[in-house]
């Protein structure tokens, strides 16, 4: 299980990285894209993060 466990914590380590990565690059673009937009695409990733951990 202490293998399950670890292996659960690199890829929710993973998770956040790449969320991290997005929402840097979600601030950066300057498109037709709304801030509404950009807040409801951080819920649905941090949603999935949280689907993960429980």
């Amino acid at each position: 299980m202490d293998g399950d466990d670890k292996r659960a914590k690199r890829i929710l380590s993973r998770i956040k990285k790449e969320r991290d990565a997005v929402s840097a690059r979600l601030e950066r673009i300057d498109l037709d894209t709304s801030k509404s937009e950009i807040n409801d695409t951080k819920k649905v990733i941090e949603a999935i993060e949280k689907e993960l951990t429980d």
